[in-house]
C-alpha cells in the first residue's frame, strides 16, 4: 500500500500537499487553499507540510486531548494522526454531507471539522505530527453523525419597565416671567413680518 499521506496518494484522492515554514502552521503558499485553491507542484522543503483535504473527505481535529483514548477506540477504522498537543486528527469520508465547521460533543465544542475549501491541516512529517493508523483514502469509513452545535442562549427580555423618554426641556426654562413674555412677544412680531 502506498502511504496514505504521501504526495501521490493524496493527489490520487484529489487533494494536495504544500510546504509551510518549519515549526509553523502559517502562511501557506499563495493560491493553494480556499475555494479557488490549486495543487502545489513545487518542493515540500524541510519544514511543516500542509494538506488541502480532498473533496469527499473531512478531518475531525480534536483539540481536547482527554477524549483521545475514548475516540481512538470509537473511531477505529479511521486514519488517525497524533498532534503535538496530544490531540488527534481523524480522517473520514464525508458521505456527501455538509458537516459544518465546529465539532461538538455533549454540548461543548471539542474541535473543528476540516473540509475541502474550508481550511487545511498539518500532516507528518510536520513537527510533532505522527501517523497512528494508516488507512487508504478509498477505505476510509464515513464520518459518524456529529452532535449539532448547541443553540445559542437567547437573551431573556428584561422584566424592568422601560423608563419613559424624558421630555426635552423648554427653551424658556430658567428665564424669568418678564423675559419669557418679552421673548414670546418678539417672536410673534418676527413671525408676523
Amino acid at each position: 500500500m502506498t502511504a496514505p499521506l504521501s504526495r501521490q496518494s493524496v493527489a490520487d484522492a484529489g487533494g494536495w500537499l504544500f510546504p509551510l515554514p518549519a515549526g509553523k502552521k502559517f502562511p501557506p503558499p499563495a493560491g493553494v487553499t480556499g475555494r479557488g485553491g490549486r495543487p502545489y507542484a513545487g518542493s515540500l522543503g524541510s519544514g511543516n507540510v500542509g494538506l488541502r483535504v480532498p473533496d469527499g473527505f473531512c478531518v475531525l481535529d480534536l483539540d481536547d486531548r482527554t477524549l483521545a483514548p475514548e475516540l481512538d477506540a470509537e473511531f477505529a477504522g479511521a486514519m488517525v494522526v497524533a498532534t503535538p498537543s496530544g490531540g488527534r486528527h481523524y480522517y473520514f469520508a464525508d458521505g456527501g454531507r455538509d458537516l459544518g465547521e465546529g465539532w461538538y460533543r455533549d454540548g461543548r465544542r471539542v474541535g473543528d471539522v476540516i473540509r475541502p475549501h474550508h481550511r487545511y491541516t498539518l500532516v507528518p512529517p510536520s513537527d510533532g505530527y505522527h501517523l497512528l493508523a494508516a488507512v487508504p483514502w478509498a477505505d476510509l469509513p464515513e464520518c459518524p453523525p456529529l452532535d449539532p452545535a448547541p443553540a445559542s442562549p437567547r437573551k431573556a427580555p428584561s422584566r424592568r419597565a422601560k423608563a419613559a423618554p424624558a421630555e426635552a426641556p423648554s427653551p424658556l426654562a430658567g428665564i424669568g416671567p418678564e423675559l419669557a413674555a418679552e421673548f414670546v412677544e418678539a417672536l410673534g412680531r418676527h413671525l408676523a413680518a
